[in-house]
């Protein structure tokens, strides 16, 4: 009796010890597939180019501009203003998960962004881009865009943030710009 007590018990922790590791796979693989929360494109970088970075934020074509793809998720650019201050801009491009969407689709998602997150970070509406378009303070500042069934977001950022030389008008403009280069390749 005591034999089968023992053999139940460890055939129970062998099953529970699968469950874990099948759990954690199954987690990782979803971490995998969810990079950041974005949808990977193959087209990512060919969507926002160096070109329209140094046009939008006019930048000199001796300056050099890092480009980096991450995951197929996120475009990036990022530079050092020419002078004798420190300042770093960055812009990212990204999607958000999924395949494209219905109008409807599009709307519940937009809804549940704000409720969740952009609530929080003095949301405004932009118009003239995209179906719609808000900015928010997020990370500096992000242009969230709904356009041909998909939302993607263009982020801004300047460090050290306390001497960025834009206001926040000038960046949606910038932003705003950068967004309907990526609606006109989608």
């Amino acid at each position: 009796m005591k034999s089968l007590f023992k053999i139940e018990s460890l055939l129970l922790a062998f099953l529970v010890i699968q469950m874990m590791i099948s759990c954690k796979n199954q987690k990782a693989k979803e971490n995998d597939e969810n990079f950041t929360g974005s949808s990977r494109r193959d087209d990512i970088c060919n969507l926002l180019k160096k070109e329209d970075i140094q046009s939008v934020f006019e930048v000199s074509k001796e300056l050099k501009i890092e480009q980096r793809e991450e995951e197929k998720a996120i475009c990036f650019y990022g530079w050092k203003a020419a002078g004798d201050e420190f300042l770093y801009y960055s812009v990212t491009l990204n999607f958000a998960r999924g395949e494209k969407r219905t109008k409807s689709q599009i709307d519940a998602l937009w809804k549940g962004q704000y409720d969740r997150l952009y609530h929080r970070h003095e949301l405004q509406e932009v118009t003239h881009v995209g179906d719609k378009a808000s900015w928010s303070k997020l990370g500096g500042g992000q242009l969230r865009v709904a356009s041909h069934g998909f939302i993607f977001y263009i982020s801004l950022s300047v460090t050290p943030s306390k001497d960025n030389p834009m206001n926040t008008k000038k960046m949606i403009t910038k932003a705003s710009s950068l967004a309907e280069l990526v609606i006109d390749r989608m």
